[in-house]
């Protein structure tokens, strides 16, 4: 997004989007992670801001596989400071 979106000093936010898509041996179904979010980078990149919302599968064993239950959500909120 803008620079300075926010005013002169005052930071910008940047979104995101992410895709993980895999195949394992005893996993019966393609495995696939996704997560969206937006950063609030600070006073340039001095400090980060982020909130990150992560949908993922989760799974059971049956027998020697292992085969998805259902899907989870996930929401983490984190504060970074570059030195």
């Amino acid at each position: 997004m803008k620079r300075d979106l926010f005013g002169l000093g005052n930071g910008t936010l940047m979104p995101y989007m992410q895709a993980q898509v895999a195949t394992y041996q005893r996993v019966t179904k393609t495995l696939g992670v996704y997560n969206i979010g937006i950063n609030y980078l600070i006073k340039g990149h001095n400090g980060k801001l982020t909130l990150d919302y992560q949908n993922r599968p989760y799974y059971e064993t049956t027998g020697s596989q292992i085969a998805p239950s259902g899907r989870r959500g996930q929401l983490t909120l984190q504060y970074q400071v570059f030195i």
